[in-house]
């Protein structure tokens, strides 16, 4: 009898034990080193592409120009057709385009990276592993840099607003608050309201002024880069050679528009005399 007590107690004294070292051998803990599979294999076009596209990013020497940040887009999209979004290859390619996004302070899209960066980070590591507290801390200052933006942007339309009242829309430093707004929203990729601002500035410019100077050609630059990110880029082409007509071949034209790879190809010949030129086929 006494020998039979001493064995249940013993059942329930070792039982609980052997059942909690059980779980913690054989829990779940994410595995930080382990590969994550493909989701499938890519196909041959896919291969050719990504290695065209990567090609490309790593020539053109900075990863802050625009052409460089949409072929990092295009290179993680087509990743995400066979890759999970956790796989290593997606998120150091999401760095990347974060830290580009946040040096050419387009805060908005760095954003979107982070918060695609979070959720595979809290998959894969964990919601208290460093690089997903480090990921968090990215994201927060991200949204403090739009937020702030966003706040200057909106001083800036309130003194547009109350400066065109008083003095009216044509006053000089009425046009120079709305140069700074039209800035402000190009730098924020409200193209459709930077463009109505600028058409604007383009047309009272060129009424009022003989000599373009400086601030009106860089108008027009900007103009074109809307047009050219709504995919209007036969016009913004159009006006990047009438800049380069007025101001001696602007030097700075096509990079500033058309990225490091310069303007599309197109069947325009450049033309030596001084009298305007006209397009002579479609981009």
């Amino acid at each position: 009898m006494q020998l039979t007590l001493h064995r249940t107690l013993l059942i329930h004294t070792l039982l609980p034990v052997g059942i909690g070292g059980y779980w913690v051998a054989h829990r779940r803990v994410p595995d930080k080193t382990a590969p994550v599979k493909h989701v499938r294999m890519p196909t041959q076009a896919e291969q050719m592409e990504i290695i065209r596209l990567s090609g490309e990013t790593g020539l053109t020497g900075s990863h802050d120009s625009e052409a460089s940040q949409k072929r990092c887009l295009a290179l993680i999209d087509l990743q995400l057709r066979y890759m999970p979004p956790e796989h290593p290859e997606v998120v150091n390619n999401r760095k990347v385009l974060a830290r580009s996004f946040n040096s050419s302070h387009r805060y908005a899209e760095a954003a979107e990276q982070y918060r695609a960066l979070l959720k595979a980070f809290q998959r894969v590591m964990g919601p208290e592993a460093p690089e997903t507290l480090e990921c968090q801390t990215n994201l927060k200052s991200m949204l403090d840099h739009l937020s702030e933006s966003e706040k200057r942007l909106q001083e800036c339309r309130d003194s547009y607003q109350a400066q065109s009242l008083a003095l009216g829309k044509e006053h000089p430093q009425v046009l120079r608050l709305q140069t700074e707004l039209a800035e402000r929203l190009l730098e924020m990729s409200k193209y459709e309201e930077a463009e109505r601002e600028l058409r604007f500035l383009v047309n009272v410019q060129r009424k009022m002024q003989k000599d373009i100077d400086d601030t009106a050609n860089q108008n027009l630059l900007n103009l074109a880069v809307c047009l050219k990110e709504k995919g209007q880029r036969k016009e913004a082409l159009e006006i990047v050679e009438e800049v380069e007509w007025i101001v001696a071949d602007f030097p700075r034209a096509d990079a500033l528009v058309f990225g490091a790879g310069g303007r599309p190809a197109c069947r325009n010949q450049r033309r030596t005399d001084q009298a305007p030129r006209e397009a002579e086929g479609a981009c």
